[in-house]
């Protein structure tokens, strides 16, 4: 840990102290015991509610980047930190909170989250968006339980305030668009490659924006959007290095997950996914037209190799480029 310890909150009486000592020793050993993989750069101790006995609550303050569990994949983008991370039954995490909002994706077993005296039951295929500040605690029930942690830039959050999303509180959600997504999420994770970063954007903000449409009323849009014609045409002029959803969103003057909705209405992908047929369609034209050889319009379409391109048109044409240029 940087910085030095952390700083102990100050209690005005003498026995009130020392069981702000004794939480602080059981928080110590939670971390060790059962979450040996937290790494406590910015963490600290705040002095927060006092609890039923009346004795103060001591909440663990989580810095960027910081989870409890043991971390499996790390992953970084533009707007986002990632972290996946695993659980075992019994474990049983303090009372904590985090300096950045987070959606919290349950891809494997599930835990019980208290938060505000409240319990909710997070199982397999669950979203929940954590705010900042929102202190809660958690206790794994499964065999092995794992977690996607996405934290997001507030900027996310304040574009989708700037549209009309008011409630800033934790929500939850569970049903099989999100597993869909989270699937998909996990992929790219474990299996990335050059358009991952822009890929894992999308998923992620089409996963915020069904989290938080739960607490709006839901809009239709039947016809695209006029902006959308300017974004598809920039991602057709840069789909080897596409600029960030942030970006994209801006050249709009709208939200990222308002700009991962629209392709996902209008197209039927992600954001991610219209760069992936883009790409494959560039590739597709080269191989029919020149004669090229397979690894060098590979490299200029912006796969990472020829094998790569080859996977890649299995999967969207069902032919590799080979059977492609020979019929």
């Amino acid at each position: 840990m940087t910085g030095g310890p952390p700083r102990r909150p100050v209690i005005a009486s003498q026995a009130a102290a020392g069981r702000v000592e004794t939480a602080v020793r059981r928080a110590a050993t939670f971390q060790v015991c059962l979450a040996p993989a937290l790494t406590l750069r910015e963490s600290r101790l705040v002095p927060c509610r006092l609890d039923e006995a009346g004795a103060p609550r001591v909440t663990i303050q989580l810095g960027n980047g910081e989870f409890y569990g043991r971390t499996l994949v790390e992953r970084s983008t533009r707007q986002l930190n990632l972290v996946w991370t695993r659980y075992g039954r019994g474990q049983r995490l303090p009372v904590h909170a985090h300096e950045r909002p987070y959606l919290a994706l349950v891809t494997r077993g599930g835990f019980q989250e208290e938060m505000d005296g409240i319990g909710y039951d997070c199982g397999e295929g669950s979203v929940v968006l954590n705010t900042v500040g929102a202190e809660h605690s958690d206790h794994f029930v499964a065999e092995r339980t794992e977690v996607i942690n996405v934290e997001l830039a507030p900027a996310w959050l304040d574009a989708l305030r700037a549209e009309g999303w008011k409630d800033g509180r934790p929500a939850w959600i569970e049903h099989r668009p999100a597993r869909r997504r989270m699937r998909a999420l996990r992929n790219e994770l474990a299996w990335p490659d050059s358009l991952s970063p822009f890929v894992v954007e999308g998923l992620c903000a089409e996963l915020l924006a069904l989290v938080t449409r739960t607490s709006r009323p839901l809009r239709r849009e039947h016809l695209p959007p006029p902006w959308l014609a300017t974004i598809e045409r920039v991602l057709a002029e840069r789909f080897r290095r596409p600029p960030g959803l942030t970006e994209l969103g801006q050249l709009a003057d709208v939200s990222p997950s308002r700009v991962a909705r629209a392709f996902r209405l209008h197209h039927g992908c992600s954001v991610g996914g219209f760069a992936r047929r883009l790409r494959v369609a560039h590739a597709r034209e080269a191989v029919e037209r020149t004669r090229r050889g397979l690894a060098e319009i590979a490299l200029e379409a912006g796969y990472a190799d020829q094998s790569h391109m080859i996977r890649e048109f299995r999967r969207h044409l069902g032919r590799t480029p080979g059977e492609l240029r020979e019929s």
